[in-house]
């Protein structure tokens, strides 16, 4: 006799031990009695479709392990969201998760999210979900009227080190942006996270638990596509990627508008393979001469065009979705960095300090420099220090404005300016006077605010004492461990919200630089000390400002990708300004600024 699918469900509830049966997924995220109040209106019908093959049914999940891939802003964090919210209320039905488990009943069950940045992942997603904890009946309802809390410890953490889970009972984890870590750290996150699961809950593989890795698309040999391709996991593995259009496609806002050169709503893009990078596609007699894989060819709408042709590298990451091959340049269209280039300078690219001698560096300076820099707004100035070899580095950046998405929106974005960037050197057989720069910024700090002082970890603890001795605010901050550093200050470039100084030194620095994968470096021959002082005064104040508006990195980063690239030149079609906000995941997002406040949509 043949069992309906109720009947199995049913069956299967009472064998694994739940006191009631939950509600399927679409009635979980739709339903007032559960999260429809949250999540009912704004999910993506793309992502609904996601859900209903991740749960087929109220009991069963289609696999443990599930990637979410793509393009930026598509609502990857949404989809985590609901998973953990859905994996917590699944267990919370089950009448003894201690005995079906067993686990003695001193154990608490934990829900993980882990973010390169832990303050900012608890700020993005633990708070959001222990807000609708706390404010959904369907949660509320089953506290303890006296406590407040779950009659099971339930406790759900941020975490951003693998050694944060060591004991615990990991009911499901989400690993968010994985592909930013540095990759070793990375791949231990991964495997902890698996083998803690894998020890304490096998049981609930198929049922509760989930191991869900959200991270954008970067290249082909990053830790998640590694995972993909490699991991003795890679046949369960349920993965989700969509690009821009694809996850946004209800809107009706894509291949809309025609070509009048080719009478199409799209143009072709070769994403690159066989040893040939990726390109846009002119002609079809180009796709025949080069005999390209017709798999390795998207059409993407005319919509995003100029997206695509000001840095097609970038828009294949973050608007396709697409891991690519990399690149050794690490900025690959010198026009951009020309554009940038517009402040005037009025002082020399390169000083010269005796370390015997009684010249000193404010003196050379200031007259010049005064002329430059704003009083009125905070200083962030890095020491990029080179002793004997290296040249040392120096450089100050200046928050310029910030600006609104839209009119009607009160997201806000930041415009930088280095007003000063040189470098300075030391006569031959000389080392660099480390005393006269401690004098020079302690001369600078009588005239300006030094809101941070910068300097990377090779042979500046003695210089950084002594500034925090005087009273200065300096700290540690490497950009070489990993590659984000350079990474913001690229996309900031790009989205031309930094205006640097028209150097010829600075110009060849950053021309030269190459991307080796988990860091930018110079070549052999070459010097990029006046770029790691840009690089690092441009990450402090970045970050000072984004903390001060309370803006999540991932909020700020996901706000003013691709989609608001060259909004300032007015590159894009007009109308697109005012649907920017209209058209986002409000859900990713999850907080607006009215004031320098949070306050919720």
């Amino acid at each position: 006799m043949l069992v309906k699918k109720n009947d199995e469900v049913k069956l299967l509830a009472k064998l694994i031990g739940f006191k009631r049966i939950p509600p399927d997924i679409e009635t979980f995220i739709k339903s007032p009695k559960y999260l429809g109040d949250y999540f009912g209106g704004s999910i993506f019908p793309i992502w609904e479709r996601a859900l209903k093959e991740l749960y087929p049914d109220p009991i069963r999940t289609s696999s443990t392990f599930v990637v979410l891939k793509g393009a930026i802003g598509i609502g990857k964090s949404t989809m985590s969201k609901i998973c953990i919210l859905y994996d917590l209320y699944k267990l919370l039905c089950v009448k003894n998760p201690y005995i079906f488990f067993k686990f003695d009943k001193t154990s608490n069950f934990t829900f993980r999210l882990f973010n390169i940045n832990l303050e900012k992942a608890g700020i993005v997603f633990i708070n959001t979900l222990n807000e609708i904890i706390y404010e959904a009946p369907c949660f509320t309802s089953l506290m303890d009227n006296d406590t407040g809390d779950f009659k099971i410890p339930v406790k759900i953490l941020p975490a951003s080190r693998p050694d944060q889970i060591l004991s615990e009972n990991l009911v499901s984890a989400v690993l968010s942006e994985l592909n930013f870590f540095r990759p070793h750290v990375a791949e231990e996150i991964l495997n902890k996270v698996i083998s803690r699961m894998e020890s304490r809950f096998q049981l609930g593989f198929g049922y509760i638990n989930h191991i869900i890795i959200d991270s954008s698309d970067t290249y082909e040999d990053s830790i998640v596509e590694n995972f993909i391709k490699e991991s003795p996991y890679r046949n369960q593995l349920k993965i989700f990627r969509y690009t821009i259009w694809e996850a946004k496609s209800h809107l009706n806002i894509y291949f809309k508008k025609k070509n009048p050169k080719t009478n199409k709503t799209y143009f072709e893009v070769y994403v690159g393979g066989g040893g040939i990078d990726p390109f846009i596609i002119e002609s079809e007699e180009q796709k025949e001469k080069l005999n390209l894989d017709p798999e390795l060819i998207i059409k993407v709408p005319e919509e995003l065009r100029e997206v695509f042709e000001t840095d097609l590298q970038t828009a294949l990451q973050e608007k396709a979705g697409i891991s690519i091959t990399r690149g050794n340049q690490f900025i690959s269209d010198e026009k951009v960095l020309k554009e940038s280039m517009t402040l005037p300078v009025n002082y020399d690219e390169e000083i010269i300090v005796s370390f015997y001698g009684n010249d000193r560096i404010f003196p050379l300076v200031y007259p010049k420099i005064n002329k430059l820099l704003d009083p009125t707004k905070p200083l962030y100035v890095r020491i990029d220090l080179g002793v004997s070899y290296d040249y040392t580095g120096f450089a100050i950046i200046q928050a310029d404005k910030f600006e609104k998405l839209s009119e009607d929106s009160n997201l806000l974005l930041g415009y930088y300016k280095a007003p000063v960037i040189f470098r300075i050197s030391r006569y031959e057989g000389e080392e660099t006077p480390i005393n006269k720069i401690l004098d020079f910024i302690l001369d600078l700090s009588k005239h300006y605010h030094l809101k941070v002082v910068s300097t990377d970890q090779y042979q500046s603890t003695q210089l950084r004492q002594e500034l925090q001795q005087n009273g200065i605010n300096a700290i540690v901050l490497s950009v070489d461990r990993d590659d984000s550093s350079y990474r913001l200050f690229k996309r900031l470039l790009l989205e031309d919200r930094l205006k640097l100084p028209n150097m010829k030194i600075l110009y060849n620095e950053i021309m030269s630089l190459k991307d080796l994968g988990d860091s930018i470096d110079h070549p052999p021959e070459g010097f990029k000390d006046m770029t790691d002082a840009l690089v690092g005064a441009l990450q402090t104040c970045y970050d000072d400002y984004t903390e001060a508006l309370e803006i999540p990195y991932r909020v700020e980063r996901e706000l003013s990708s691709r989609l608001l690239l060259k909004l300032a030149k007015d590159r894009v079609d007009k109308d697109l300004k005012n649907k920017i906000y209209q058209l986002t995941d409000g859900n990713i997002y999850g907080y607006r600024i009215s004031n320098g406040k949070d306050i919720r949509k």
